[in-house]
């Protein structure tokens, strides 16, 4: 860029409203000397020199009317491109002002996408907090104490044999109407066992000792030489029960064990009072009585 009068800055686009080389201003005339004599040179471009001739069709000429051909006056010389503009206006800051608003959106758009990212990766981390929460609880490792050495409970078993009193070997029992005690078949218990019962009259008496008036069971260890059988009309052999006396007690079945040494236990209900009590074991009449009798005892109710 040249210097222009008194040091101050030449404008580039003084030769629009300034005479040419040798031109007085507003006359065509010469410029006075030192006036306007440096080149010009236009902002942007490479080209120095003055401004091209203006064209000035012919007075009458309808030319005026009509397109000039060549470059347009005042406007820059063919080939050479206008420089850009520089400053807040024109297209260059309109183009910045209309992108404000998209990258405002853009700016919005990661926002909202980083926040569900964030949801996402919370609510992920709470479904792992509640499948840890809910896994089972590892069970705890076994006691290593020694055993107890407690001794066992001394409780009967829930199926114990009823309390038994008055345990009596049918030998020793008070004999009557032809019953005898007898050896001769094995696997009895005490001294041997009592037969010839088989005859009316004969019998086995016992005495007891109720702890209470009650009802008991009488229980009898006897051999049938009958056959065994589980049949419903299986073989059997009855006697009567009496207790102190009384014959209401009715007849004791007493079925066949398969032999006189393979002793089987029978049993009938009983009542009897407090203190001492007879009781007895009959052949009366409807009897029949081919057994051989080992002992007899009398326990609580069998029910």
């Amino acid at each position: 860029m040249t210097v222009g009068t008194e040091g101050e800055p030449e404008d580039p686009y003084g030769y629009l409203y300034r005479p040419g080389p040798g031109e007085a201003q507003g006359s065509g005339q010469a410029a006075p000397a030192g006036f306007g004599t440096s080149p010009y040179v236009q902002v942007g471009q490479t080209r120095y020199g003055p401004p091209p001739p203006q064209y000035a069709p012919p007075p009458g000429s309808d030319a005026q009317t009509q397109a000039i051909p060549g470059p347009v006056p005042g406007g820059p010389p063919p080939g050479d491109v206008p420089p850009p503009r520089r400053g807040g206006g024109g297209s260059r800051g309109g183009s910045r002002g209309s992108r404000g608003p998209v990258v405002g959106a853009v700016v919005a758009l990661v926002v909202v996408i980083g926040v569900i990212a964030a949801v996402v990766a919370m609510n992920g981390s709470g479904d792992d907090k509640k499948d840890t929460a809910e896994s089972p609880t590892p069970t705890a490792p076994a006691s290593s104490a020694p055993p107890s050495s407690a001794p066992p409970s001394s409780a009967p078993p829930s199926s114990a044999k009823p309390t038994t009193f008055g345990e009596t070997e049918a030998e020793e029992a008070q004999l009557q109407g032809g019953a005898r005690m007898e050896a001769t078949a094995g696997n009895f218990s005490g001294a041997g066992y009592v037969g010839g019962l088989n005859s009316p009259g004969a019998a086995i008496t016992v005495t007891f000792d109720a702890p209470e008036k009650g009802t008991y069971s009488l229980y009898v260890r006897y051999a049938n030489p009958e056959p065994s059988s589980d049949a419903k009309d299986r073989p059997k052999q009855m006697m009567t029960v009496l207790a102190n006396g009384e014959a209401k007690y009715g007849q004791l079945n007493m079925y066949g064990t398969g032999g006189v040494d393979k002793w089987w236990t029978t049993y009938r209900t009983v009542e009897l009072k407090k203190g001492e009590n007879t009781v007895s074991l009959a052949c009366q009449a409807g009897d029949t009585c081919n057994v051989t009798v080992d002992k007899m005892w009398v326990a609580e109710k069998q029910n």
